[in-house]
């Protein structure tokens, strides 16, 4: 009969490798976007079929680091994998405590505590279920390969019917008269498949991460059929084929060069002659020279490369003013609406690169626990790489998924940053680690309920203050009696935020309530005086009111705060 710690240990792992295959199909949303928070469905089988609100995964991932801690697990600190777990456990959370010091927007410093925090709980939880048990890791490496298959079924599926089921249902809206901005349909018209992630950039990056542990998985499934070599073959190839033509179909070209270089640097690590690998570095040349021609004339030109550049601008211009603990979570959207050029009104919250971001937002005491979590992750994958077939996959894939994300949000999506966490633990763990002293387990283990319990505790407040927002624009879209009590609801959820304010006061405004709008702006105008969005509501107001010398103040003020924003035209 099975213990009380058997039971959590095996339910843990249970619930560990269906997180991890369902990464990207329930946990692909971003997970630090404040004012874009959860919509929920009052039907539970939408569940199944929708992405889950990013609260979810806090609360999974404490349940999961709670069963272990109640298994009683003793800790490896002392191997590669426990020091691992340890930096993304604790120390890159407690960096990004350094973000509240200076944040502008006090009121989304919470969210992104509490991203980093679930993060860690689940790699934290990760490790104690795996101890230096390799076969624990196969599980891993296996969930994680039919991730990737899931997320490209899925894709394949978008592409060929997905895309007409919404342009067919955008033109039947349109017809009503729903009105859709150029942007919109702009992105409604645009083919990058990006299945069930947030975008086609970070369902790129996934698959760099995955992809290889997919091909593995499906190639070790073909040897149970006979003879063996022609079903590894047949369903290698096949897995191999459905994961690239995905990946193509991003049209993601700095996923394509990170591509490149990791099979570059494959090749170099190859036991081939030395005349090959220079001759594969004048190919490689060649097919980039080929490909900036190519954007250049018939892609869609550089100027994403442009933006790219002046987020690197704009972080390093955060960072000098603050080097130590950075200009605190929400500097670099505000800094980057002030130095923008492109006439976009698209604005970052980070500077699409990992280390930037924690760099600028949380200082050099927030990007070291990080720079030495990467750094130590694929110094170990890179010693892994020849035990198994899997640790090469999962080494060459980690190389890739890092390189891209020096230009992309991966860090931000918890299907992606938990899972590398989740797998250098598991690729980095071996059968010779030694265990930890009681003592050490102990303050470990202490250390993590306290972290398992405060992940929890945060993601319910979440979890609650979201559902609120949700009925109260499910209120005002229904146009619900309830509509005020919803409202004061989810002010009262969302506290010092200005997100539900300014949705208050769109809704007084439609009413034709000037004084009610006018109201509830001025509210979300203290909390988060930096806003171009409410400059313009505020100038919208004076005019209604005849004022045009304070209507133009306002519109002055958004052009200061956001210069090449069109809408200040």
């Amino acid at each position: 009969m099975k213990t009380l710690r058997q039971i959590a240990d095996s339910s843990a792992g249970t619930l560990l490798c269906l997180v991890v295959a369902l990464a990207a199909i329930k946990f692909g949303t971003l997970a630090t976007l404040p004012e874009t928070p959860a919509i929920f469905s009052d039907l539970i089988a939408d569940y199944l079929f929708l992405t889950w609100p990013t609260s979810f995964f806090g609360i999974v991932a404490a349940v999961i680091l709670l069963l272990e801690v109640l298994a009683g697990k003793s800790f490896p600190l002392d191997a590669t994998a426990g020091k691992l777990a340890v930096l993304f456990g604790f120390l890159i959370a407690i960096g990004a405590l350094f973000g509240a010091i200076n944040s502008p927007q006090a009121w989304i410093v919470k969210e992104h505590i509490a991203y980093y925090a679930s993060c860690g709980a689940l790699v934290l939880g990760a490790k104690l279920y795996i101890g230096n048990d390799e076969n624990r890791c196969r599980y891993l490496f296996i969930s994680a390969g039919i991730a990737a298959l899931l997320v490209c079924v899925a894709g394949i599926e978008q592409y060929f019917w997905g895309f007409a089921r919404l342009r067919a249902f955008v033109a039947e809206e349109m017809t009503r008269g729903v009105f859709y901005s150029e942007p919109m349909l702009a992105k409604v018209n645009d083919s990058r498949v990006f299945a069930t992630m947030t975008s086609a950039n970070v369902l790129a990056g996934f698959l760099l991460l995955t992809a290889p542990l997919g091909v593995v998985a499906a190639a070790k499934f073909g040897e149970r059929l006979y003879p063996k070599a022609y079903g590894k073959l047949i369903f290698g190839i096949a897995a191999a084929a459905l994961t690239l033509s995905v990946f193509l179909l991003t049209k993601t070209r700095g996923a394509y060069l990170a591509l490149l270089l990791t099979a570059e640097l494959a090749l170099w690590l190859a036991p081939c002659r030395k005349i090959w690998k220079f001759a594969s570095l004048g190919v490689l040349l060649i097919v980039l020279v080929a490909g900036a021609w190519f954007i250049h004339k018939q892609g869609r030109g550089f100027s994403s490369l442009r933006e790219r550049a002046s987020y690197v601008q704009t972080a390093f211009r955060v960072t000098r003013q603050s080097p130590l603990v950075g200009g605190g979570w929400g500097s670099f959207s505000i800094a980057q609406m002030k130095y923008k050029t492109t006439p976009t009104d698209e604005v970052p919250r980070d500077p699409h690169n990992i280390l930037l971001n924690m760099l600028s937002q949380c200082g050099i005491l927030g990007v070291v626990p990080v720079a030495l979590a990467l750094s130590m992750a694929m110094i170990g994958l890179y010693r892994a790489r020849r035990r198994s077939i899997w640790h090469t996959a999962l080494f060459f894939g980690a190389t890739a998924f890092l390189l891209h994300s020096m230009a992309e949000i991966n860090h931000l999506v918890p299907g992606e940053w938990a899972l590398f966490g989740v797998l250098a633990v598991a690729g980095t763990t071996a059968k010779e680690e030694h265990r930890a002293s009681k003592g050490t387990t102990f303050a470990i283990c202490s250390a993590a309920l306290l972290l398992g319990i405060a992940t929890l505790l945060m993601h319910f407040s979440l979890l609650k203050r979201d559902y609120a927002y949700s009925q109260y624009r499910k209120a005002l879209d229904e146009r619900n009696f309830e509509e005020d009590f919803r409202r004061d609801a989810a002010i009262a959820a969302w506290q010092n935020s200005p997100v539900v304010y300014e949705l208050a006061g769109d809704a007084a405004w439609r009413r034709g309530d000037r004084a009610g709008a006018e109201y509830f702006w001025r509210q979300a105008w203290e909390i988060s005086p930096t806003r171009p969005s409410l400059c313009r509501r505020f100038a919208a107001v004076e005019t209604a009111k005849g004022n045009s010398i304070e209507a133009q103040k306002w519109r002055n003020l958004a052009k200061e705060l956001f210069p090449s924003d069109p809408a200040n035209r």
